[in-house]
């Protein structure tokens, strides 16, 4: 009896919680390449003078969202310089998304993909103002605040 009341108990927490807004859910969204290059091409920017904060937010993601990315390789190419492979995929020909490292043995043209991403904050000082931005957390350095090539780790085959 007591275990039962306890669940509820946490039951009517959580849903008061989620209701206030102190846990935000999380969506997955599904997106071809061309799609999502559009979506993370469009920036909201808010500029807050009186308080010194700048707020950058994708127009139609959330923090803590879930981003699939399902397409089809249409050519990479290996930056060996930099040490990056920039991936072009068939619903965006003129667009790349650059992963870490070479990935050309692993991946090809032709090859049905699923990129898994995850929208985070990041919020930092500069100068005399507060940025907060919302970003992709697997191509993104929290330490330095800016981007980098996205992990491998995030690409595979379907």
């Amino acid at each position: 009896m007591k275990s039962i009341r306890l669940l509820a108990g946490a039951v009517m927490l959580a849903v008061m919680l989620i209701s206030v807004g102190c846990v935000e859910e999380k969506e997955v969204r599904t997106f071809s390449m061309g799609e999502f290059i559009q979506i993370v091409s469009n920036y909201n920017r808010t500029i807050l003078n009186q308080t010194k904060e700048v707020f950058y937010n994708f127009s139609s993601l959330n923090d803590n969202d879930e981003v699939i990315i399902e397409d089809v390789i249409h050519n990479l190419t290996y930056d060996s310089e930099n040490n990056y492979t920039a991936l072009y995929c068939i619903t965006d020909l003129n667009n790349s998304l650059p992963f870490s490292g070479n990935i050309t043995d692993k991946f090809q043209e032709g090859d049905h993909i699923k990129i898994d991403l995850h929208i985070v904050r990041d919020t930092f000082p500069y100068q005399t103002w507060t940025i907060s931005i919302q970003t992709i957390e697997e191509g993104w350095d929290k330490s330095i605040h800016t981007f980098i090539p996205i992990s491998s780790d995030s690409i595979t085959k379907i």
